[in-house]
C-alpha cells in the first residue's frame, strides 16, 4: 500500500525526480510501509506449521513503552525569583505525561539502508520501512532519498548489519540519548553482528563513543550524506524516544554500557561546562560572569575522552553552562546534582529537554535568564549558587 503523500503540494519539478526515482533509482522508491505490513506481505499466511523454515524478517524483541511525568519548567528571573512554566510539545499530553515508545528490534533478510538519515528498505521490494523514517519539518513521505534517482547503488555488506542512526547524530545530545541507547538495546547480538552501521562520519565524537563502549573501530561503516548499503541481514530499532525525551528505559540502556563502580569519589565538584568559541550560545562574558560566581572549574568537555567525561560528571554536586548539547553529560551525575541552564532572556523556556532529562535522572533542575552577549551585575545569583 501507497503512502499519501502530505503536507505542500509538489513542484512539477519534484514531482519529475519521484517519479525517475521510482522508475530508475538504486534507492528505496518512495513507498512506505510499516514494518508489519512487510511481514504480511511476505508471509500471507497466518497459520504455523511444523515445516514453516525459520524466518529471519521479523521482530527479534520488544517491550512496552514507559511513561514518565515531568513536573513544570522552573525559572530564576533576574529579579532573584524562582517561577514555574507549564510548557509542552504535541506529543506530550497537557498534564505533563509524555509516552515513551515501545522498544523493538527488527530483522529484515536482505535487508538496506541509505542516506544520513539511515531510511531502511527491502531491497527486493524498495519498499521503505517506516519505522526508520524520522522528519523534522516535513512529512516522512517527502523524504529527499525519494526524490534522487542519482543516487549511489548500495554497496554489498555480507554477513549480519545492525543500524544505528538518528536523527542529527552530529549533535552529542542526540547521538547520546538516542544512538548509544540502541546500541545497548542490542548488546545481546553484538557478538553476531558483523557491521555497525551509524550515520555520520569517522573521525568525531561518535566514533570515540562507540569506541569506548566496545564496538571494534574494524566493524564500524559511516554512511555520511551518501552511504548505501545492503546486508545479508539487517537488524534495526524503531525510536527509543518520544519527541526526544529520554525515559527511565533509555537512560537504563546508556548507564548498562558503563556501568558505576560500588564505591567512587565524593561527589562535591561545582563545574561549569563551557561553550566558548562555539558558533551559537556562546556567553560572550563567562570570564566576568564566572568572576562573580567562585568555586566553579570550567570543563570544555570536546578536549576530554569519553572515559574522562563520564569520570568528571560522576563527581560533580553542581553542573552549570549555556543552553548546549555539553549538558546532556548530566545523564552521568549522581541523583541529586543540582543543574543550572543558563538560557536567553527571550526565550528561558523554549526548550524543555534539560529540564525533562534531569527530572528523568533524578536530578534537580533551574533554568536562568541571562542576556548572553551584554555583562551585568549578577550578584543576585549568589544566595541560589552558595
Amino acid at each position: 500500500m501507497k503512502s499519501k503523500p502530505q503536507g505542500p503540494i509538489e513542484t512539477a519539478s519534484q514531482a519529475a525526480r519521484r517519479l525517475a526515482t521510482r522508475c530508475f533509482g538504486a534507492g528505496p522508491s518512495g513507498v512506505i510501509e510499516p514494518f508489519a505490513w512487510h511481514l504480511r506481505r511476505q508471509h500471507p499466511g497466518q497459520r504455523r506449521s511444523l515445516s514453516q523454515p525459520e524466518r529471519l524478517t521479523g521482530i527479534i524483541s520488544q517491550a512496552a513503552g514507559e511513561s514518565c511525568a515531568f513536573e513544570p519548567f522552573r525559572v530564576l528571573a533576574p529579579d532573584g525569583t524562582v517561577r514555574a512554566l507549564s510548557v509542552t510539545h504535541p506529543p506530550t499530553a497537557s498534564a505533563g505525561i509524555a509516552p515513551g515508545p515501545a522498544a523493538t528490534i527488527f530483522s529484515l533478510c536482505p535487508g538496506a539502508v541509505a542516506g544520513n538519515d539511515c531510511v531502511v528498505y527491502c531491497p527486493e521490494t524498495r519498499v521503505a520501512v517506516e519505522e526508520s523514517i524520522r522528519q523534522w519539518d516535513t512529512p516522512v513521505s517527502h523524504h529527499p532519498l525519494f526524490a534522487a534517482p542519482r543516487f549511489p547503488r548500495a554497496e554489498t555488506l555480507p554477513g549480519v548489519g545492525l543500524v544505528l542512526g538518528v536523527l542529527s547524530i552530529e549533535s552529542f545530545y542526540h547521538f547520546l540519548l538516542e544512538c548509544l541507547p540502541k546500541l545497548a538495546l542490542c548488546r545481546p547480538w553484538w557478538d553476531s553482528i558483523d557491521h555497525f552501521i551509524v550515520n555520520g562520519r569517522a573521525g568525531g565524537f561518535a566514533e570515540r563513543w562507540l569506541i569506548h563502549a566496545g564496538i571494534p573501530a574494524a566493524k564500524l561503516r559511516w554512511l555520511g550524506d551518501l552511504g548505501h548499503y545492503r546486508c545479508d541481514q539487517l537488524l534495526f530499532t524503531g525510536p527509543l524516544t518520544g519527541h526526544h525525551y529520554a525515559t527511565p528505559a533509555v537512560l537504563r540502556h546508556l548507564h548498562s554500557l558503563w556501568p558505576r563502580g560500588e564505591t567512587g569519589p565524593a561527589a562535591n565538584r561545582r563545574l561549569w561546562i563551557s561553550r566558548r568559541g562555539a558558533s551559537e550560545r556562546d556567553l560572550r562574558w563567562e570570564s566576568a560572569l564566572l568572576a562573580q560566581l567562585p568555586g566553579f572549574e570550567t570543563v570544555v568537555l570536546q578536549d576530554l575522552s569519553p572515559a574522562e567525561q563520564i569520570g568528571l560528571m560522576r563527581t560533580a554536586r553542581v553542573i552549570a553552562g549555556p543552553h548546549g548539547a555539553g549538558l546532556a553529560g548530566l545523564v552521568f551525575a549522581p541523583a541529586g546534582t543540582q543543574v543550572w541552564e543558563f538560557c536567553e532572556t527571550s526565550a528561558p523556556g523554549a526548550n524543555t529537554f534539560y529540564s525533562r532529562l534531569a527530572q528523568v535522572a533524578g536530578l534537580r533542575h533551574c533554568a536562568v535568564q541571562i542576556d548572553f552577549q551584554k555583562e551585568s551585575d549578577v550578584r543576585w545569583l549568589q544566595p541560589h549558587f552558595a
